[in-house]
Parts: structure tokens; sequence; C-alpha cells
């Protein structure tokens, strides 16, 4: 792998499944899931690839607290990580403008070999 954009990720499932349940109630949160955690699997990340993360700051369903704690464990495997929060977006962006940009500044820099 040579970069990956994450938009509105839950990146710590387990946090993340707790923070829907206390929002959202029910069983279905504490039952167990197959699903990988970005966060446990920050060691596997090559401490060559290039990473962007994009959360909108009124995000209510994948906090941007979630991604915050990601790119600080990214950093701390000296792993290259850009993080945006955009001003004013929740979590449904995946086709907002940012989101494009984003796109587009990552499949540049990795065809320029940045």
């Amino acid at each position: 792998m040579d970069g990956a954009l994450l938009v509105s990720c839950p990146c710590d499932l387990a946090e993340w499944r707790k923070h829907m349940q206390s929002i959202k109630g029910g069983a279905i949160w504490e039952r167990p899931v197959r699903s990988l955690s970005p966060l446990a699997l920050v060691d596997h990340v090559p401490a060559s690839a290039k990473i962007w993360l994009l959360v909108g700051s009124d995000d209510q369903i994948a906090p941007s607290a979630l991604t915050l704690a990601y790119a600080e464990a990214l950093k701390n495997r000296n792993v290259a990580v850009n993080v945006t929060i955009a001003p004013g977006l929740g979590h449904n962006i995946l086709l907002e403008p940012v989101a494009i940009e984003r796109l587009k500044e990552v499949a540049s820099a990795i065809d320029a070999g940045r």
C-alpha cells in the first residue's frame, strides 16, 4: 500500500461501537462483530505509507476524536498522515468538494511518489 484516504472513519471500532450505543441504544452495539478496526491494525501500516484522513467537524456518527486518535497512532509509528477536519460538515461527506479535493491530492501524491 502506498497510501489511503479514509473519510468519516470510525477508526477505533470498539470506541465507535460504544459511541453508537450511547446515541442510538439497542443491543446490536453489544453483539460481537468480525469487522477490522483501523486502530487495532495500525502496526501493519507500512512506515512508507501516506495516509489522508477526512472527517466533518459536525460528524455525530464517527466523531473527529476517533480520526485524531488514529492519526496520533500512525504518527507514533512514523507514518505520514494528513488530517482534515472539514468545518460545518457531518458524516455523509464522500461527495463533498473537500473529499474530491483530498482524493485528487492523494492520487497526485502517490503518482508523484511523494
